[in-house]
C-alpha cells in the first residue's frame, strides 16, 4: 500500500516536472551527434553488458558518451563498483517518492547530450526523472501511452520479445542513422 502510494506521488511530481522542464527539441542523428547520453536499468548484469557492447561500439565516431544505471535495490553490488565509463546509482540515492538525489544523476541531468537514450523496460520512477530533467535537446526512448511526451522519438518494442534490451538496441541503431538531418 505504502509502496503503491509512493509510486502514485512520484509519477504526479514527475509529471509536474515535465511540464515545466519542456526544452526545445533538435533532431540529432547518430553520424552528427558529438554527445550521448544513456540511461538504463542496471539491475541485472545482462543489461550491463548489453549496454557496454553498445557504448563500446559508439566510442569509435562518437567524442563524448556517458553511460550511467540505475540499481534497483538498496545497496549497488561489486560488479557496480566504478567499472570505467560508467555510472550507477541505486535506491538510497534517491528520495521517498524515488527522484535522484545523488550529485552524479544531478550532473548527467545538467549535461546537454545531443542525444539521450533511454534503456528502461521497467518504468523505474528513478530513471524517467532522469529522462525528464535532462537538459539533451533529443530524447529517444520506448513507446509507452502514459509516457511518450518525455521524448522526441520513441520506438514501439514488444515486452514479450526474446530479448527486448537488445531488440531495442538494435532499432535505436536503425532509426539514428536513418534520421536525415537539414
Amino acid at each position: 500500500m505504502l509502496k503503491n502510494f509512493k509510486y502514485k506521488y512520484g509519477f504526479k511530481k514527475l509529471q509536474a516536472e515535465f511540464c515545466s522542464s519542456v526544452g526545445k527539441t533538435i533532431v540529432t542523428n547518430l553520424s552528427n551527434a558529438k554527445s550521448i547520453g544513456i540511461i538504463y536499468d542496471a539491475t541485472t548484469t545482462d543489461n550491463f553488458e548489453k549496454i557496454k557492447v553498445f557504448v563500446n561500439e559508439l566510442r569509435s565516431n562518437i567524442p563524448e558518451i556517458i553511460a550511467i544505471g540505475y540499481v534497483n535495490q538498496k545497496e549497488l553490488d561489486d560488479n557496480h563498483i566504478k567499472p570505467q565509463g560508467f555510472e550507477f546509482f541505486c535506491q538510497k540515492d534517491t528520495n521517498w517518492f524515488h527522484k535522484p538525489l545523488e550529485q552524479n544523476v544531478i550532473d548527467f541531468t545538467n549535461k546537454p547530450f545531443d542525444i539521450l537514450i533511454d534503456f528502461d523496460f521497467n518504468n523505474n520512477l528513478a530513471i524517467k526523472f532522469v529522462v525528464v530533467e535532462s537538459k539533451s535537446t533529443f530524447k529517444v526512448g520506448k513507446f509507452e501511452s502514459s509516457q511518450n511526451d518525455f521524448y522526441d522519438l520513441t520506438l514501439n518494442i514488444n515486452k514479450d520479445q526474446e530479448d527486448p534490451l537488445s531488440y531495442f538496441i538494435e532499432q535505436v541503431k536503425v532509426y539514428l542513422n536513418m534520421i536525415k538531418t537539414s
